[in-house]
């Protein structure tokens, strides 16, 4: 890994950790008591949101203020960000199978529609 590469993973990391500080501190202000094993999951899971966000911000070639912005962000989110991401993947590969096979997955069944049997 060249050095310049490992320097934008440090600042991605750093990033992100940081807006997981800045909700989990927003937590604690709120009234939950603090944790440190609390605040150590809160950093971990902003950081792997944060290199998420960063891979699909260099892939969709987005402009590196506006990457440094979502990966903020994202980190901030954590696992609400991840929550939300699930969901509309899910959506998604529902809605694909559905075209491309006419498969529903339990519980999406519209009403009066005849069941796949």
């Amino acid at each position: 890994m060249p050095v310049r590469e490992a320097i934008a993973y440090g600042v991605v990391v750093a990033i992100s950790s940081w807006g997981g500080i800045v909700a989990y501190i927003n937590r604690v202000r709120a009234g939950r008591e603090f944790s440190l094993s609390e605040l150590i999951g809160e950093l971990t899971t902003s950081a792997f949101c944060g290199v998420l966000t960063y891979w699909f911000c260099q892939w969709a070639g987005l402009n590196p203020y506006l990457t440094a912005a979502l990966v903020g962000i994202s980190g901030h989110m954590g696992s609400r960000g991840l929550a939300l991401t699930e969901r509309y993947m899910l959506a998604a590969a529902r809605k694909w199978l559905d075209v491309r096979f006419g498969l529903r997955a339990e519980g999406d069944q519209k009403e009066g529609g005849d069941s796949p049997q």
